[in-house]
């Protein structure tokens, strides 16, 4: 008997995985037909009924309350969750928004971007779940950067294979995070942009203060470019609108070569203070919802 129920609970999953894919067609194509205006709305709605159902919302609000820098309120929980409705919808966009994502972007430091590029040497770009990110790799494309970004794999392969291609529809190439070292190094050696979104709980990371909370942090984007003799441009997405955004680059960072451990922790530390600024700036569009700090 307990066989056959796995099997029952196996065969539903399958189904549950069938019916997301399909989900994800149906609502694709659905906005993209809509104007921006409706889509919009449908999007805010979208992230209201999320909060409602209050999937991840306590996690989410007690990183807000326990963040330095931030003023918590249901306001700005429920902010959040619109902001993300919005993404949600955003991201399905890109079915009918090939070569136009720049026409929906301000981009301020655009000079950052061309200087660090035109040294050939490749360049990181460090980026966070702020904003829309997902706009962002393409917006470069658009500029006539090779882009290629390091990404998450879904556990739905179906969905995963769907998401990835709107991406690559933008031009971004992907590697995948968990095995692609060797490719994100061939990458930096011909001279494109990498780009790494490095606010995430790194499973073995280097520990460090985080909105003044400890938590894990990625060392790629010190490790690769100290290594490799690398740019990192720090870029940060902030919404405007409904599918209008400012591309905010900064200066970039020259990461001396070869270092120890102990000074990447310096140098990755000032990368950190540029995500926690931006955020600052933006709390309503950050991904509160991750579970971000599992060291304290």
């Amino acid at each position: 008997m307990s066989r056959g129920h796995g099997q029952l609970s196996g065969s539903a999953a399958g189904q549950n995985l069938v019916i997301s894919a399909i989900a994800f067609d149906f609502f694709c194509r659905l906005f993209n037909l809509l104007p921006l205006k409706i889509s919009g709305f449908l999007g805010k709605r979208l992230g209201e009924l999320i909060y409602i159902l209050g999937i991840r919302k306590k996690t989410a609000r007690k990183n807000m309350q326990r963040a330095s820098g931030i003023d918590f309120s249901p306001r700005l929980l429920r902010n959040c969750y619109r902001h993300f409705g919005q993404v949600a919808v955003e991201f399905m966009l890109l079915k009918s928004r090939q070569g136009e994502l720049s026409k929906h972007h301000k981009i301020e430091g655009r000079e950052y971007l061309e200087r660090a590029f035109s040294r050939g040497n490749g360049v990181i770009i460090y980026t966070a779940h702020l904003g829309n990110w997902e706009w962002l790799g393409g917006v470069m494309a658009e500029l006539g950067y090779p882009v290629t970004a390091i990404a998450r794999t879904q556990k739905n392969a179906a969905l995963n294979s769907r998401i990835n291609n709107l991406r690559r529809r933008q031009g971004v190439r992907l590697v995948d995070r968990k095995k692609g070292v060797r490719e994100s190094i061939r990458v930096l050696k011909n001279g494109e942009l990498l780009i790494i979104i490095g606010d995430q709980h790194a499973s073995s990371g280097l520990p460090l203060k985080f909105m003044g909370r400890k938590a894990s942090v990625h060392r790629g984007a010190v490790h690769m470019a100290s290594r490799y003799g690398v740019p990192v441009l720090p870029v940060y997405s902030h919404r405007m609108d409904f599918a209008s955004y400012t591309l905010d680059i900064k200066p970039e960072v020259d990461i001396p070569r070869e270092l120890e451990e102990a000074e990447e922790k310096k140098w990755l530390k000032d990368l950190v203070k540029t995500t926690e600024i931006a955020i600052r700036d933006n709390p309503e569009q950050w991904m509160w919802m991750h579970r971000r700090w599992k060291l304290d």
